[in-house]
């Protein structure tokens, strides 16, 4: 019975000690690689870009990507590629220009819904949801501002669709 008990306690003991350990180890209030070089930064500071109004040209510098132009101008990466005729791998050369094309947006208003809105801008709903993260059961608010896809984004399954529509 003693010894029951003194291993019990032994176990019991072994479970702290590890849990302490583990606690330990989870570190300060700063990640692992911050703490390591003291630097503060976990990176390379990142470049400025170049802002250009949409609907401007950009100057490819080195290490930009068609998809870091797109991010960096808030402009849907399909519309940048569409606007340059670029066409895959999408490799793009330092000092070339890159048009930029016009963003569209939409500001929701009451008893709009997504469907509607992708209609209103001939676009599939597929895209307008992708393009501004709208989860299932897309549900938007008044108020939220809508980044509207090119119309080139729109997808062979919903443009067949709309042929066949008869149209009065």
């Amino acid at each position: 019975m003693r010894r029951e008990w003194r291993r019990q306690t032994a176990r019991q003991a072994g479970a702290l000690a590890l849990v302490l350990l583990l606690g330990a180890c989870s570190g300060g209030e700063r990640p692992w690689w911050e703490q390591q070089r003291g630097s503060g930064t976990p990176f390379p500071a990142a470049r400025p870009i170049d802002t250009v109004a949409a609907g401007g040209n950009y100057v490819v510098r080195r290490g930009d990507t068609v998809y870091s132009i797109a991010r960096a101008h808030d402009v849907p990466l399909r519309s940048v590629i569409d606007t340059n005729g670029l066409r895959p791998p999408y490799e793009i050369r330092v000092g070339q220009k890159i048009a930029i094309p016009a963003g569209r947006f939409h500001v929701v208003r009451r008893g709009e819904t997504v469907y509607g809105i992708s209609r209103q801008y001939d676009v599939d709903t597929t895209s307008l949801t992708n393009l501004n993260r709208i989860p299932p059961p897309y549900t938007i608010k008044v108020g939220e501002k809508l980044q509207v896809p090119s119309r080139a984004v729109k997808t062979a399954g919903a443009a067949a669709s709309d042929a066949a529509i008869p149209v009065p």
